[in-house]
């Protein structure tokens, strides 16, 4: 029997627009749409050689020590050429694939259209996220 995610059935409704962004400080240079990997110090950088720290999509472009806003997860637009429905992996070196080509491949999302896609949280960082949020309302109710 297989399993399906929250996530998975959540991301695969197409009217699903919201997102839950993270602003981070940047190691390195960083470019919207690059997958993005946690490092040690609590900076983020592209993916280059390994993907077991994807935390989010950039959604914006930054360079060394400034801010970068992550998607965590949510809705993602600007793609091309994607078929509804295809599930979303990120290779090691950052590459997106819509197909799983090695095991070491992590699956980060669904294709929503053929310019979107629904990234699935896959780190406790939307915890901090969300309550950064919160934080900020003057109403908690």
């Amino acid at each position: 029997m297989k399993i399906v995610l929250f996530q998975e059935i959540y991301g695969s409704q197409t009217n699903q627009t919201e997102k839950l962004v993270v602003t981070l400080v940047a190691s390195g240079s960083v470019t919207t749409g690059n997958p993005l990997t946690l490092n040690s110090d609590g900076t983020v950088s592209a993916i280059s050689t390994d993907n077991t720290a994807f935390i989010g999509i950039a959604d914006s472009t930054a360079t060394n020590g400034n801010n970068v806003s992550v998607v965590l997860s949510g809705e993602i637009t600007g793609y091309t050429g994607l078929i509804s429905g295809s599930e979303v992996y990120v290779e090691a070196d950052g590459t997106l694939r819509f197909d799983r080509g090695l095991s070491s491949d992590i699956k980060i999302g669904v294709a929503t259209s053929s310019s979107s896609l629904f990234l699935y949280s896959s780190t406790s960082l939307d915890l901090y996220a969300l309550s950064k949020v919160k934080a900020g309302l003057s109403d908690f109710s």
